[in-house]
């Protein structure tokens, strides 16, 4: 990522690295998750050493790059999901959620709303500026990705990027709110098709 976006601080971590570490580096309140995603599953925000002990707990530590740490955002996360062909941005939808799938995980019900273009246009401006820093820095290969970013009153920060269909019911509610079908786009752009 290029030094100039504002992103979230993250880091793998390996089983015993202390909470004091972790809190001195990326802040009195951290995430633990797990590197390869799984959603919001064996995600925790750690305020004590206790939290970060028992969220720990789940992985085996047979990697060192099995667990992220990252920087706690206090800010409401919007994703935006889109394809990306030759270089550039050709299509994107942004979604937040109701709740955070975090909250979803621990017994809510988890809903996303679509924004509007045109309703939203400098956060849709802001958000494809900044899908097009990561993907361009990531020399993303022609896909369909998922990129996560805080909203702040000062801007959006970045959260991750992955080069792969977003999850839950997205691409489903894409297709019916866009017409844009993602599985039918992965599969074009795998089979070298556009």
């Amino acid at each position: 990522m290029p030094p100039q976006v504002k992103r979230a601080r993250c880091r793998y971590i390996p089983i015993g690295t202390s909470f004091t570490d972790l809190a001195n580096e990326l802040g009195d309140i951290f995430v633990v998750k797990p590197a390869t995603g799984a959603g919001a599953l064996r995600t925790s925000v750690v305020r004590s050493p206790g939290e970060y002990a028992q969220a720990m707990q789940p992985f085996s530590g047979q990697s060192d790059v099995e667990i992220v740490a990252e920087s706690f955002m206090d800010a409401s996360e919007v994703y935006i999901d889109g394809i990306w062909q030759n270089g550039d941005l050709q299509w994107s939808s942004m979604s937040r959620n109701h709740i955070s799938p975090l909250s979803a995980v621990q017994g809510g019900v988890l809903a996303a709303h679509i924004w509007d273009r045109k309703r939203h246009a400098p956060l849709f401006q802001q958000a494809e500026a900044l899908a097009r820093q990561a993907l361009t820095s990531l020399d993303a290969p022609d896909c369909v990705f998922h990129l996560e970013a805080f909203r702040e009153e000062s801007g959006l920060t970045f959260g991750e990027c992955a080069i792969r269909l977003p999850g839950a019911l997205s691409p489903q509610v894409n297709k019916l709110t866009f017409g844009v079908d993602l599985f039918d786009v992965e599969i074009s752009l795998a089979l070298g098709k556009s």
